[in-house]
């Protein structure tokens, strides 16, 4: 498995700083560098003649129609080989069919394994996915496979630990900032559209801002500390929402743990999933999410000022300091008898 994973490293190192150095443009539009090898980005790589050398597809197909000798790696892109290839043959998020004899090592992670009576593989083979082998395909090295439902549970678990990890530092985070949170429940529903657009701006800007903070620690740490905040405010939105479906008593801790609930059971029902939607569309899907997500929530932020405007709303609306249960009173007229 280590010589695997140095293979596939050192591989890729060589040949991406090979693409900006010696390349030269073929036919097909794939690049070709100086020692044969080729590699193509947002396109497909059809091998029909005898080659020497590594072959690299990125977002897009290798489809080996005639015999290869080097190394052939996809991302993001499916393996078709029907002719015998000398090195390693490496498919990531994307799918493999061998209907040849692989010299070496035969990687596939989070895709399909389809071997054919044909099939022969002197190294290893690694699958992280499901493995489909018909009768008379041969494998002479280790044959290791990780189920895809036990990434799926791991996955499943790995959330809902997130989530309670969230939960009580948001939770802590509320008690001390109290009328911020308050605050930030009475605005999170004006200027939906903006906050978003807003927020994935100043998302795309702490981000840049984290990476010139990265040479010291307290930069990605205040950079993971504004995107549990922000999951909290846009946790208090969807709690909300829902909570005054039910025509429940609106409360900014269960506003925040009703949003979170449910934020997370999305996640986990998205990563369900995958067999079904495959793990590309997943993860294109998950990480949209994702982002809107966190950029709605910096934008509630932004748009509040972390909590910090008030509005005639809060004004009128207060917390028992020995309670979390809300009580209204007439802030106007407090302020008519003070006139008096």
């Amino acid at each position: 498995m280590k010589k695997i994973a140095l293979t596939l490293f050192i591989l890729m190192v060589s040949l991406m700083s090979s693409v900006f150095t010696f390349a030269v443009w073929a036919d097909d539009g794939t690049s070709v560098v100086s020692n044969g090898d080729r590699v193509s980005i947002f396109g497909d790589i059809i091998v029909d003649k005898s080659t020497v050398g590594s072959i690299v597809s990125i977002f897009g197909d290798v489809d080996v129609q005639s015999s290869v000798t080097g190394d052939i790696v996809a991302i993001f892109g499916s393996v078709r080989v029907n002719q015998p290839v000398d090195g390693d043959i490496v498919a990531i998020l994307g799918d493999m069919t061998l209907n040849a004899n692989a010299s070496r090592d035969v990687v596939a992670i989070l895709g399909k394994v389809k071997l054919t009576g044909n099939a022969v593989i002197n190294g290893d083979l690694v699958a992280i996915g499901s493995i489909d082998k018909d009768a008379g395909a041969k494998v002479f090295g280790q044959e290791v496979k990780v189920n895809l439902a036990f990434l799926l549970v791991a996955r499943a678990i790995t959330i809902i630990v997130l989530a309670f990890l969230v939960l009580i530092l948001g939770l802590v985070i509320i008690a001390i900032f109290k009328e911020r949170a308050v605050n930030i429940s009475h605005r999170v529903e004006e200027r939906t559209g903006r906050k978003i657009a807003v927020g994935l701006l100043g998302l795309l800007g702490f981000f840049i801002l984290m990476m010139l903070l990265s040479i010291v620690v307290v930069g990605p740490i205040l950079y993971l500390l504004l995107m549990i905040i922000a999951e909290v405010a846009v946790s208090i939105y969807f709690g909300k929402q829902i909570l005054k479906v039910f025509n429940a008593n609106l409360n900014v801790y269960l506003e925040f743990v009703t949003g979170l609930a449910v934020l997370s059971l999305l996640k986990i029902i998205l990563t369900m999933l995958i067999p079904q939607i495959g793990f590309i569309t997943y993860l294109f899907v998950y990480i949209a999410l994702d982002l809107l997500i966190r950029g709605w929530g910096i934008g509630i932020l932004i748009d509040t000022k972390f909590g910090t405007i008030f509005t005639e709303k809060t004004l009128n609306h207060s917390y028992n300091k020995n309670s979390d249960i809300a009580f209204d009173y007439d802030i106007k007229g407090a302020f008519d008898d003070e006139e008096k």
